[in-house]
């Protein structure tokens, strides 16, 4: 990877958004399709390879918006998460 498409990949734009809109848009319709056809937990495969996805450009897109805009993070919430209060 150039540093060039380093720099690409770091920053928070339209086209970034249009991307990961696009990947969600398409887990839905492959949902859909799956259900229509009564294929649904049949197709887990390939709903895993689609959130996997979804899930990476998400997380690109979050950490470009932070590079972009700056750190906004809220303060973690101190209730604690739903999996620690299954330990």
């Amino acid at each position: 990877m150039t540093e060039n498409e380093h720099e690409h990949d770091q920053v928070y734009d339209k086209g970034r958004a249009d991307r990961l809109a696009e990947l969600l848009r398409a887990l839905a319709a492959r949902i859909q399709e799956l259900d229509s056809a009564g294929q649904l937990l049949s197709g887990v495969p390939d709903l895993l390879q689609l959130m996997g996805d979804a899930r990476t450009e998400l997380f690109i897109t979050k950490s470009a918006a932070r590079t972009t805009h700056g750190d906004r993070r809220e303060p973690p919430d101190r209730r604690g998460s739903a999996a620690e209060g299954l330990v």
